[in-house]
């Protein structure tokens, strides 16, 4: 048999593009994912040498089994907090234009999701992988982003009521514990109070840009008065995150003023 010629031994470096990417595309009741994966990698999982004989389609065929269970042991999406299982995959498909291996996943998620998690920890061995992320809803890229060893995980919420709901039901706690927990917050608040506004406008004046932002986007953001009168018209921008998260909420901000602006 031809699998008698597979040499089974683990390569000794990593290779200089390492780089997987996933095509997530949520519908209403359904995730389709498209996961593409360079060789060398996926045959360094599976002991596989070389690399190159993955392109051919009589051992990738009898590799099919050992591939999936590759993927559905390191990519894991949940709906609205819930683990999505009996997903349905593909066979895995050679691209040797790009050195790599293609596999398609279908979920049915039985309602339309507001948040879709993505856990993706694709090539551990390797501490400089990155795999690059693509949201579609429909046929409308919608977000971008990039998970590494460091940062494996990511919430996407969806262009929806849904997703606006489950927008609100994770930045509105973390927003009122960020501002409880910070006595200069408290003193702006209090210090708009005592120069004779009402809290109605006070709120209205200091959430409205940043909470249609939260609603739309996802980015929480804070007015940036709380530096005093020269912050006025300017908002606030916390950097304590990974810069992948940081790109990627930028990319938001300038699509969400874009589109906004009168």
């Amino acid at each position: 048999m031809f699998l008698g010629a597979l040499f089974f031994a683990a390569p000794a470096l990593a290779h200089p593009v390492p780089f997987s990417y996933l095509d997530v595309h949520v519908d209403r009741n359904m995730i389709n994912v498209t996961l593409v994966a360079h060789v060398f990698d996926v045959a360094h999982e599976l002991r596989v040498e070389p690399p190159e004989l993955l392109l051919d389609p009589s051992v990738l065929g009898a590799l099919n089994g050992a591939v999936t269970a590759l993927f559905q042991s390191r990519l894991h999406i949940a709906s609205g907090g819930r683990a999505l299982e009996g997903g349905i995959w593909s066979a895995p498909e050679a691209l040797a234009d790009r050195q790599s291996i293609q596999v398609r996943l279908q979920y049915q998620t039985g309602n339309a999701p507001g948040v879709v998690t993505l856990n993706a920890k694709l090539f551990p061995y390797d501490p400089a992988h990155q795999t690059f992320v693509n949201f579609y809803e429909g046929a409308t890229l919608t977000s971008q982003t990039i998970l590494d060893a460091n940062n494996p995980q990511l919430d996407y919420f969806v262009g929806s009521r849904q997703g606006t709901l489950a927008v609100m039901r994770k930045f509105v706690p973390a927003g009122i514990y960020h501002i409880l927990i910070g006595p200069d917050h408290l003193l702006f608040l209090v210090g708009l109070l005592l120069l004779g506004g009402s809290l109605r406008r006070l709120l209205l004046v200091a959430t409205a840009f940043t909470a249609a932002l939260v609603r739309e986007t996802g980015v929480a953001l804070a007015p940036g008065v709380g530096f005093g009168s020269d912050g006025e018209g300017y908002i606030r921008v916390c950097f304590a995150s990974t810069e992948a998260t940081i790109s990627e909420a930028m990319a938001r901000l300038v699509k969400f003023v874009m589109t906004n602006r009168g």
